[in-house]
């Protein structure tokens, strides 16, 4: 854990004497003395130290092997297991519960033959059942019935046999397998750099047993904080000390710096001669939400000390020299747990200081987020005592609140009242009402308008006494600009103005805000909608909501702090209906203008200080205004939108019927104004048209009506000459924003933001028969580009950065028309050509069942690159080319073609019943006879025809395909886009190029690309130049050889290869040398094959 992001401050725990006498050691030897030792940080998880990590359930069983390394020790498995349980299984669990050294007892005598034999060399009676004295004992077991609590307890926590009996009583050790694991990370971390903290154990030698707590010799005493007698049943008096190991004192071990990454803690005890028993309790890490703060003038000396501890009622009620009390009027808090009568103990924050004197202070804060402007007091019990022969005003306490401690704060100074430490324990002497802090938060607000209104600068602590109360002449203080709305910190602190250094305690207790501003709000709606018949209609909508407003659910925090005001008019009208109907004028217009005004209660520049007390004591019109203006948060939108205008008259089958044709503006402003924001004015203009023409299809058939034609395929020849749809789109956005800060104030801080851009979409379809079809697509995108001023610069800039000095509104306004003439400066072209033929193989009969689709795609794309980087890196161009193939045989269809065949894949069906002897006797001689004819004909196949060729119609369905996918990037393309992505002469990049073809040879094409000036000479120049090929081809096929009997077969087979290079100039700018470098070229084939 980060114990420093946690303000972990102590180790605490109570211990038991281990010195006192008891019935077992009746006797101490009064010269013994030993350390208590505790490790922070970093420790080795190898116990037995071989250097491999071991698991118990990594074991083998029987009939597995396992990989195992032997040590010293016993034998290691090199695997780790991948959970941390043992098996379901007693007899496998006994097999693998044996300990760290990996051996049972068995084994460990085989392992230490040696030892053991040496042993039996000396002493020939022993037994050896467990050499490595590791196996597992319950305490209460008739093994150590008798034996001393220590002995009890020895083999308690061995790992050998400890895993829990489910048929005996017995609390054996653990479920999980032992394991040298700690953090559970899967490595063997033996790292040994951690904090040690050394606790000397030193008995009285007057017999006593109690601990030296004064001594030289670092020792207990700077870690015992309290001692507690307590006497058990058996009339024995008990001393248990409260010990408090502050953990930034500890001696840095193996280079460990710092407490932000603590895993391990490690306690063990040294140095005694004869057996202790520890009794520890309540053991834990301390930390504290407060923390300290120490502080003297540099001509002083050294800080004073300062120690942090908490006292309650349950454990220091018979404190000395003075025990705790609770605090008047303070009860107890009952805990809502199991049960009912436990009270939670009720605690002061202790703080301990020594050396303070004058120019120094001792203290404790705490950082938070609180907004106190909804409250109306501060309290805080205050308890003073000391060792020394103190006065009453000799130590005052302060607290202070803010956004820091130092340059911005308030701060609240009372001189405390030391308790008689003679007068006892009573509530009147422990918390004496001099000492009780009821602070009215308002008197800091009023602090504050004095000070501003006397002139005092913000630097210089401004003070007062406390008029509110009399008991503790309270003093007020304030520094720089704190607010109450915003406090950021509290900070509880000890001071003297006496020379000579001070020792004590103070306990302090209850801080709290008492009492709520709870005044309300009120809130009002109005909406009218007004219909003008067909021309329109008018809406109109008013909300109010004042200071206080809030929903009854809500708490009183969450109610509204601003006075707000908000409206909208908007209306919408069809001006068509002011022209003559049989014109067909559509012209909706749709106008909107709101405002939302929101006037806060308390100033933005200070939020404890409604906007009324600055203006009260605001001097001059200019700082009232300036109140006024900043105060404010007023947003302003004006709209207006003419959509869809179009004319709805004449047939629109000709290209130049105005039906075709619709045109849209729209306006919005944004005006907004707020304590940050001077002003901020946002306009969006938006100009559109948009062109779609349709003539349908009309195809001409040279030989529909040729009567020499007999073929369908002849008859069906058609083509189309024309296209058979056309669609333009174009838009112009023109945004200008403008947004002026407050502050600075000693210059303009103004930003504005000019955007004019001009997109320009195509669309042509052109479908030249029934068959082939295309489909032209292509979207541009340009600026247009204007003077403006870059950051906050008065002077004009164009798009490359060339200053403007005299940019008056006539040369904006003549350079931005020049770029409006030329289209703008293009920043993206893409267009995408798409072509698909089907073969018309339906209009030959035998070949129907046969469909064969060819398609073609084509992309380009051109990318600029910003202005002032166009010369050095150039843009990018891309084509790709996507071509394919797919052909469907359907053999159903072929057999169902031909009757003889469906009859053969019909099966074994049911024959057709004969018609009745009636029916055949109505019908004529010749009519019986030419029917006789058609079944000699149309006989059906036999039984042994169908047998054999049935499985000859295996074939049901084939599915190919082929798809090719090329692709082309050229970074560095030095030449702007004009028409259909090319230059002017249409030559660069080409019409292949643009067409989607690829470079046949990739080095001719870049060779005479630079040779034409199409790449920069820049030397610095590093992008790739990629050409990409990738093949596919897809079977699918149906087989049937019987019927029910399907079977599926699908064959892949694809191709990958990319080329990458670098294609830079390596010589002068005057001679260029280009050369390729980095040439890579990367593959992958996948074919599916039959094993």
């Amino acid at each position: 854990s980060d114990f420093e992001s946690l303000n972990v401050e102590y180790v605490e725990f109570w211990m038991l004497n281990p010195f006192m006498k008891t019935n077992s050691r009746p006797d101490q030897d009064p010269d013994e003395r030993g350390e208590m030792v505790i490790n922070l940080g970093n420790v080795s998880e190898d116990v037995l130290k071989d250097g491999l990590q071991f698991y118990e359930n990594a074991l083998p069983l029987d009939g597995e092997y396992v990989p195992k390394t032997t040590t010293v020790w016993g034998q290691v498995p090199n695997d780790s297991p991948l959970d941390d349980a043992f098996p379901n299984d007693p007899a496998k669990i006994e097999k693998l519960d044996v300990g760290l050294d990996g051996l049972n007892d068995s084994e460990e005598s085989e392992h230490f033959i040696n030892y053991v034999n040496a042993i039996r060399n000396t002493y020939p009676t022993a037994t050896f059942d467990d050499v490595a004295n590791d196996n597992w004992v319950y305490f209460n077991s008739q093994e150590v019935s008798g034996e001393p609590l220590n002995n009890r307890y020895y083999k308690y926590n061995n790992p050998d046999g400890n895993f829990p009996e489910r048929d005996k009583e017995e609390r054996r050790g653990k479920l999980r397998p032992d394991k040298e694991e700690l953090n559970l990370n899967k490595s063997l971390d033996i790292t040994e750099s951690y904090y040690k903290y050394e606790i000397p154990l030193i008995p009285m030698d007057d017999g006593s047993g109690q601990l030296v707590l004064d001594t030289m010799d670092p020792g207990v005493k700077r870690y015992v904080t309290d001692i507690k007698e307590v006497i058990p049943e058996s009339g024995e008096k008990e001393l248990w000390y409260r010990v408090r190991v502050p953990i930034n004192e500890g001696t840095p071990v193996g280079g460990i710096d710092g407490l932000r990454s603590i895993q391990f803690m490690r306690m063990y005890f040294t140095k005694f001669r004869t057996p202790k028993t520890f009794r520890l309790a309540e053991f834990g890490l301390v930390r504290n939400q407060w923390r300290k703060d120490q502080y003297c003038a540099s001509d002083i000396g050294e800080p004073n000390i300062l120690n942090l501890d908490v006292v309650g009622l349950e454990e220091n009620e018979k404190k000395e020299p003075l025990g705790y009390i609770s605090p008047p009027g303070i009860k107890r808090e009952r805990l809502l747990a199991n049960y009912d009568n436990i009270r939670q103990d009720e605690k002061s924050l202790s703080l301990k200081f020594e050396g303070l004197k004058d120019s120094c202070f001792a203290s404790v804060y705490k950082l938070t987020s609180f907004d106190a402007r909804l409250f109306k007091k501060l309290q805080l019990f205050a308890h003073a005592e000391s060792e020394m022969d103190l006065n009453d005003r000799d130590l005052y306490l302060f607290i202070r609140l803010g956004k820091d401690f130092t340059d911005n704060y308030y701060e609240y100074e009372i001189p405390l009242k030391m308790s008689d430490i003679a007068a006892g324990k009573t509530v009147d002497n422990i918390w004496p009402e001099e000492n009780f802090l009821d602070i009215v938060l308002k008197d800091f607000t009023d602090l504050k308008l004095e000070r501003n209104k006397n002139n005092i600068p913000l630097s210089q602590i401004y003070y007062k006494n406390d008029i509110h109360n009399t008991k503790n002449a309270g003093t007020l203080k304030i520094k720089g600009n704190p607010s109450l709305g915003y406090i950021k910190g509290i900070e509880i602190g000890l001071t003297t103005y006496q020379k000579t250094p001070l020792k004590g305690e103070v306990w302090i207790n209850e801080l709290r805000v008492v009492g709520l501003e709870e005044k309300g709000g009120v809130a009002a709606t109005a909406n009218l909608d007004v219909k003008m018949a067909d021309l329109g209609s008018f809406n109109a909508a008013f909300n109010y909501m004042s200071v206080g407003f809030g929903a009854l659910d809500e708490k009183l925090a969450q109610r509204s702090l601003d006075e707000v005001i908000d409206y909208d008019l908007s209306t919408s009208l069809q001006i068509g209906r002011f022209f003559p109907k049989d014109w067909g004028v559509n012209l909706p217009v749709y106008m909107q203008y709101g405002q939302t005004i929101k006037k806060p209660k308390y100033d933005s520049y200070d939020l404890d200080l409604t906007v009324d007390q600055n203006l009260a004591v605001a001097k001059t019109a200019e700082e009232k205004q300036s109140i006024k203006d900043r105060s404010f948060d007023v947003m302003t939108v004006k709209s207006l939108n003419v959509s869809n205008i179009s004319v709805n008259k004449g047939d629109t089958k000709y290209p130049w019927a105005p039906a075709n044709m619709k045109m849209g503006y729209f306006y919005t402003n944004r005006n907004q104004k707020d304590p940050i924001i001077r002003n901020e004015d946002e306009t969006d203009q938006k100009l559109t048209l948009d062109y779609g023409y349709s003539r349908g299809n009309k195809y001409i058939k040279p030989f529909k009506k040729a009567k020499w034609a007999k073929a369908k395929i002849i008859k069906n020849i058609h083509f189309n000459l024309l296209p058979n749809s056309f669609s333009f789109n174009t838009q112009l956005r023109k945004f200008n924003s403008t947004r002026t800060y407050r502050e600075p104030m000693d210059i303009d801080y103004t930003f504005e933001d000019k955007r004019f851009n001009w997109d320009r979409n195509y669309n042509l379809q052109w479908n030249f028969t029934k068959n082939l079809k295309m489909n032209f697509t292509a979207k541009s995108l340009a600026i247009v580009d204007e003077l403006k001023k870059w950051g906050i610069s008065d002077i004009y800039k164009n798009e490359v950065g060339d200053d403007y000095n005299n940019a008056t509104p006539e040369v904006q306004k003549e350079y931005m028309l020049e770029s409006l003439k030329k289209f703008g400066r293009p920043q993206s072209y893409n267009h995408n050509i798409d072509l698909s033929y089907n073969l018309p193989l339906r209009n030959i009969p035998f070949l129907k069942w046969i469909k064969v689709n060819a398609k073609y795609r084509a992309s380009y794309d051109w990318m600029g690159t910003p202005p002032f980087q166009e010369k050095e890196y150039g843009n990018i161009i891309q084509n790709q080319q996507n071509r394919s193939v797919n052909a469907r045989l359907d053999f159903e269809k072929l057999y169902k073609s031909v009757k003889y065949l469906k009859k053969i894949d019909d099966g074994f069906g049911k024959k057709k019943k004969k018609r009745s002897k009636s029916k055949r006797r109505t019908k004529s001689k010749s009519k019986s006879s030419k029917k006789k004819d058609k079944k000699k004909k149309d006989r059906e196949p036999s039984a042994f025809e169908k047998i054999v060729l049935r499985p000859l119609l295996a074939f049901r369905d084939i599915k190919l395909t082929y798809k090719e996918d090329l692709g082309t990037t050229v970074p560095g393309y030095t030449l702007r886009t004009k028409y259909l992505g090319t230059t002017d002469n249409f030559t660069a990049p080409g019409l292949d190029f643009i067409a989607g073809l690829q470079p046949a040879d990739f080095d001719s094409w870049l060779n005479n690309a630079v040779s034409n000036d199409w790449i920069v000479t820049n030397k610095f120049f590093n992008s790739q130049f990629f050409l990409n090929k990738r093949q596919n081809f897809n079977a699918k096929i149906k087989l049937e050889p019987i019927n029910n009997l399907k079977i599926d077969i699908e064959f892949k087979k694809s191709f990958t290869k990319d080329n990458s290079r670098e294609f830079k100039n390596i010589g002068s700018l005057e001679n260029p040398d280009f050369q390729s470098f980095s040439t890579m070229d990367r593959g992958m084939f996948e074919v599916t094959y039959f094993a």
